[in-house]
């Protein structure tokens, strides 16, 4: 399995701020909101994204977790997303 390329992240970058940013417009003003993006896994074809997002206090607990899949040449979303909430 090949390792993440600097030149990867930076593409990466756009990306994640794509999906997140519907996301951060709605937990941003949240007392305890967050949005969190993950790299969880990758192979030689595909990098797979985890985004968790929602709010976590003392009174709350809701956390949402979405999965997406990036084609490594394309640097494109090839499948919808999954989103469990835990």
């Amino acid at each position: 399995m090949k390792k993440i390329t600097a030149n990867e992240l930076r593409q990466l970058l756009p990306i994640i701020n794509e999906l997140e940013s519907d996301l951060r417009h709605v937990y941003k003003n949240i007392s305890g909101g967050f949005v969190i993006t993950e790299l969880y896994d990758w192979t030689d074809n595909c990098i797979d994204l985890m985004i968790r997002y929602g709010c976590q206090s003392d009174c709350d607990d809701s956390v949402i977790i979405e999965f997406h899949t990036i084609n490594r040449k394309t640097m494109k979303l090839i499948e919808e997303c999954t989103a469990t909430s835990k």
